[in-house]
């Protein structure tokens, strides 16, 4: 169980997640401090929900199966060559795992093998300009391509509620790196089933970095207060018509004042 989320921003990707993962040992037990992003060759990040195991299987042959083709053909995947090549690798677990695996135990369980990834990619794009690209990845083989935000984990439909509300589509990293660790912490105060630390990696044309916890912990405390207090005044007084919308665009620059 966990929450997931990427935001694409008008100069990079930003991928974030919890830290809470929960292991079968012969009970249940729950860790809270765990990296749950994958990143490698610092261009592309990934960052799952379901079984850790199975998740790992993604990373792992997701990253080989690129770098095996851009060996092949001498040069790096371009979107399409990027798409391709991840759905491949889906089908051939989904077939192994959900499929042949049923066949084999003699029972029906063709979602036994279920991850849901985010995952963020530089691929090499028009003119010698490298392309962001992000997608929701699918056990069942399936690619999504995503132009705004992303959502995967047992707190997905908390966090697609926030981001309808939060996102913007001429943000900035600086500003989807605050957003994400918000959206991520108010997950993590209503689903029981994510928590610890919040992690949050960030891919741009040039590098991918990862942010320290110190710096996520003082971003939360610098941006809480801010969009909480938004949320519990500024709507209020907008509902009982103390503020108009004529003020609110002045306060946030979109509306000039007369001189």
């Amino acid at each position: 169980m966990t929450i997931n989320i990427g935001i694409k921003c008008i100069d990079g990707i930003v991928i974030a997640s919890d830290s809470q993962v929960g292991f079968g040992r012969g009970v249940e037990v729950k860790r809270v401090n765990a990296n749950k992003i994958y990143s490698w060759d610092r261009r592309f990040a990934l960052a799952g929900s379901g079984i850790l195991a199975q998740i790992q299987t993604v990373v792992d042959n997701v990253r080989a199966a690129i770098a095996q083709r851009e060996a092949s053909q001498r040069s790096l995947l371009n979107k399409d060559e990027c798409e391709d090549t991840i759905e491949r690798v889906m089908w051939a677990l989904h077939a192994r795992y959900n499929i042949q695996r049923s066949q084999a135990i003699g029972a029906d369980e063709r979602e036994f093998f279920n991850p849901i990834c985010v995952f963020a990619a530089r691929n090499t794009g028009e003119a010698g300009n490298d392309a962001l690209c992000l997608y929701i990845i699918h056990a069942n083989g399936i690619v999504e391509p995503v132009d705004d935000y992303a959502t995967s984990g047992s707190g997905a439909a908390y966090a697609e509620l926030l981001l309808k509300n939060l996102y913007s589509d001429n943000m900035n990293v600086q500003d989807a790196m605050k957003i994400a660790t918000y959206v991520v912490n108010e997950v993590k105060e209503i689903d029981p089933n994510c928590g610890g630390p919040t992690k949050i990696g960030i891919l741009t044309q040039q590098d991918y970095n990862e942010l320290s916890g110190v710096e996520v912990l003082q971003m939360t405390q610098n941006v809480k207060p801010i969009l909480d207090l938004v949320r519990t005044r500024l709507v209020l007084k907008s509902l009982r018509g103390e503020i108009n919308k004529d003020a609110i665009e002045t306060i946030s620059g979109e509306r000039k004042t007369d001189s």
